[in-house]
C-alpha cells in the first residue's frame, strides 16, 4: 500500500494519458494526437519534478535543537510528512 501511496501522482498520471491515448487513437494515429500526447507528458512531468518530494535540509534535528537548550522558553517543533 505505500507503494501506491508514494507513486500516486506517477500511476494517475499514466492512467491518465493511456485514457487520453486510448481516446484519441481510435480514428488513428495523426501527427496532432502524439503531439497532444507529448505536451500532456510534458506537462505531466514538469509539475512532478516541481512537486516531488526531496531530501530534508535539515539532516539532524539534535543539532538543530542545540541552538535552543540555552532558552527557558518552551520552543515548539513542527514536523512535516514528504508524503
Amino acid at each position: 500500500m505505500s507503494f501506491i501511496n508514494q507513486n500516486s501522482y506517477i500511476i494517475t498520471s499514466i492512467i491518465i494519458l493511456v485514457l487520453m491515448a486510448s481516446v484519441l487513437f481510435r480514428d488513428g494515429i495523426r501527427l496532432l494526437d502524439i503531439t497532444s500526447i507529448t505536451v500532456a507528458a510534458a506537462t505531466f512531468f514538469v509539475s512532478w519534478l516541481l512537486v516531488r518530494p526531496t531530501q530534508s535540509t535539515l539532516t539532524n534535528v539534535y543539532e538543530a535543537g542545540d541552538i535552543f537548550t540555552n532558552e527557558d522558553m518552551p520552543i515548539l517543533l513542527e514536523f512535516q510528512s514528504e508524503y
